[in-house]
């Protein structure tokens, strides 16, 4: 009896093993995943590709709907707290300092730190590391570009800007005025107010971190008063624009602005509004260097998946994650996303930037994802109390108040119970 014995508990404990290993005989995992902008019909083939070679997992996709992402990110918040989220949630790149205690790391078993940082840019790691661990996985990649109307920047006979400078007088000479009161007929820019001009915190947000400054932490700095008082004098002193406009996207679809600040995503709804407008877009304007070259920071807005700490197997949960980044699948869900509009988002992937090249849009986009850094002021990020710390800044700049003093007043509401701090901090 006692060789048979052993020989059943040794077949036992490797039964046992086997089921605990990788490639072993898991037992069946459901997953629940929170999606956002994307709708089942997009992200189910990849899902039934990623089944079909994983017998035991099921996958059930959730477009989750929202009356503001602000409103969005409170109950993903609530949820995580409660173990009662999706086992994967789409989160801002912006949130994971926030929600990291709720979140699952990134096993090292599925995805080692160096795999991730040869994998997708830079910026995803920053947004992604909390404490030495990795929480999330960027499917795709956007951030801010300079869109020009095609048909007026051809006619004037300038080149695209590629300093703040070269903008700053582009943007003056490209406006016209009519009347002795000098009345804005086609402004040259959108810039240098808050109240008409969606992402306009975004556009002071990129001067900060080209100055290299921090928010909260430097917005009392000569620099900080140096880079808002820069943004409010296009509105101030050059007159470009004009708070008596509609939404600067609105006037730029017709025709009304020659220049918009914007994230790739929102060309979608300035085509769908006129389709037949030519848009040039490229990387946002630098600060001049010696030697008459720019340096090259951009500002990142993207959107990650995330895996609960509730998930039912974070393993296999983070294992999906990994095959919807594979380069195949980001390709075929490019691909899926580009046959129902005008294109599909930017690959989270850098190794992918090159097959976009050619894009008009999305190129430009990528060709600066490498040099993009955060920040927690961006528009359409769910981060309403920051965006409305910064905008009116901006806007009581720009209607004489000093800088200094608006900006010790914004570093003030910071330090106030409800508001965060930067993203940039976090590690």
């Amino acid at each position: 009896m006692r060789p048979r014995y052993l020989l059943l508990l040794l077949f036992s404990s490797l039964f046992l093993t086997a089921c605990s290993l990788p490639g072993g005989a898991p037992g069946k995992v459901s997953l629940s995943y929170w999606g956002l902008f994307e709708g089942e019909d997009v992200f189910k083939p990849l899902l039934n590709d990623y089944v079909s070679g994983h017998s035991n997992v099921t996958v059930e996709y959730t477009q989750k709907s929202y009356s503001t992402l602000a409103s969005y990110k409170e109950t993903v918040l609530t949820r995580l707290k409660e173990g009662k989220a999706g086992d994967i949630v789409r989160i801002h790149s912006t949130w994971v300092k926030e929600l990291s205690p709720y979140l699952a790391p990134l096993p090292s078993k599925v995805m080692t730190k160096e795999e991730y940082s040869n994998t997708f840019y830079p910026v995803a790691r920053e947004a992604t590391t909390v404490n030495g661990e990795i929480y999330g996985l960027p499917l795709h990649y956007d951030g801010l570009l300079l869109l020009a109307n095609k048909k007026l920047l051809d006619e004037s006979g300038v080149p695209f800007p590629k300093t703040w400078d070269e903008f700053r007088d582009v943007a003056s000479k490209l406006t016209r005025v009519e009347g002795e009161a000098k009345k804005i007929t086609r402004a040259g820019a959108a810039i240098g107010v808050s109240s008409n001009i969606p992402h306009a915190a975004d556009i002071l947000s990129l001067m900060f971190l080209q100055a290299g400054l921090k928010i909260p932490d430097d917005l009392t700095s000569q620099q900080a008063v140096d880079a808002l008082t820069f943004y409010t004098n296009f509105f101030k002193v050059d007159k470009v624009w004009d708070e008596s406009f509609p939404s600067s996207l609105v006037a730029f679809g017709r025709g009304q602005v020659v220049f918009v600040f914007a994230p790739s995503w929102r060309i979608l709804e300035i085509k769908a509004s006129n389709p037949g407008l030519e848009i040039v877009a490229g990387p946002p304007p630098q600060v001049p260097l010696e030697g008459n070259t720019s340096g090259d920071i951009q500002l990142a807005s993207f959107w990650l998946e995330a895996v609960a700490k509730s998930a039912k197997s974070v393993e296999t949960a983070y294992g999906l994650l990994k095959f919807l980044t594979s380069e195949a699948s980001q390709k075929k869900l490019y691909a899926l996303e580009s046959s129902k509009r005008l294109f599909g988002e930017a690959y989270g992937r850098k190794d992918l930037a090159s097959t976009l090249n050619g894009e008009p849009y999305l190129g430009p986009l990528l060709g600066s994802a490498g040099k993009a850094k955060l920040s927690l002021a961006v528009d359409a990020s769910g981060n309403d109390l920051t965006i409305e710390i910064i905008n009116r800044a901006i806007a009581d700049n720009a209607r004489g108040a000093e800088a200094k003093l608006v900006l010790e007043n914004a570093k003030k509401s910071f330090q106030q119970p409800g508001a965060k701090p930067s993203p940039s901090d976090k590690n």
